[in-house]
């Protein structure tokens, strides 16, 4: 089953395994959330992934926090470790 989870995330059957990914590619939200918890900047996301923009990474992390029951972003959350 293909759904929207927001302008920036859907899932597609037979893509990624149904994982979450950035709308029109195969870069699944837990990639991108991967680089983030690493230290990545925004930058270097971008720069490692040029086909997605800086409004797909704030979809990332808003829809893993949501995920997750979280009041906070994961990238508010990583500043206070």
């Amino acid at each position: 089953m293909d759904y929207q989870i927001n302008d920036h995330i859907e899932v597609r059957s037979g893509v990624m395994g149904g994982k979450p990914v950035i709308k029109g590619t195969r870069l699944d939200v837990e990639t991108v959330v991967g680089h983030i918890l690493a230290g990545d900047t925004e930058k270097d996301i971008l720069e490692a992934f040029p086909f997605i923009t800086a409004e797909d990474i704030e979809a990332c992390r808003e829809f893993t926090s949501k995920m997750a029951g979280l009041k906070y972003s994961i990238t508010e959350l990583k500043s206070v470790q």
